[in-house]
């Protein structure tokens, strides 16, 4: 048995074949269909996760009014980032003075990892609507999206008043 053996930058485990691996899947980003079943069987709040084409990245928008509150927001991903022993550092972006995007990506596998999607779920937990902050589904067309949540917020509030006379 080889120990503390590099080959090319490229450690070896101690068992045979496999490369050492901080996350526990041999180098190998999570396939495709692990993370469409994951983000199919997950609850509610983590449905506005989007994996890119290749399933390699996982991304998420928020719209938000108050450009204070979403720094706030993203503070407290930082905070969750740091308990985590494999500090994921996700890319976090406030875009168009209105729209926080996060992408999870693991560079060292060139991949999702678990502790992306499980990243992803902490993250889906906290109290968005704390923050005044609205998950967007489509990044592309998010003011409509807004324009038409708040049309029909307003007539939920108008049908629901009682009827003046």
């Amino acid at each position: 048995m080889l120990r503390g053996f590099a080959f090319f930058g490229k450690a070896l485990s101690r068992r045979a074949g496999e490369k050492c691996c901080p996350y526990g899947q041999n180098g190998q980003p999570l396939s495709k269909e692990f993370v469409q079943k994951f983000l199919a069987s997950a609850n509610d709040k983590v449905r506005y996760w989007r994996p890119s084409e290749d399933c390699l990245r996982l991304r998420h928008a928020w719209y938000f009014a108050d450009y204070l509150q979403a720094a706030a927001f993203t503070l407290e991903i930082a905070k969750l980032d740091s308990r985590n022993v494999l500090k994921q550092k996700p890319d976090i972006a406030l875009q168009r003075k209105e729209l926080l995007t996060i992408e999870l990506f693991t560079p060292l596998l060139g991949g999702l990892s678990q502790a992306d999607l499980e990243l992803a779920v902490l993250i889906s937990l906290l109290p968005g609507e704390d923050y005044h902050l609205t998950p967007v589904k489509d990044e592309r067309n998010y003011r409509a999206e807004m324009r038409r949540a708040k049309l029909d917020e307003a007539t939920a509030r108008v049908l629901s008043s009682p009827q003046q006379r």
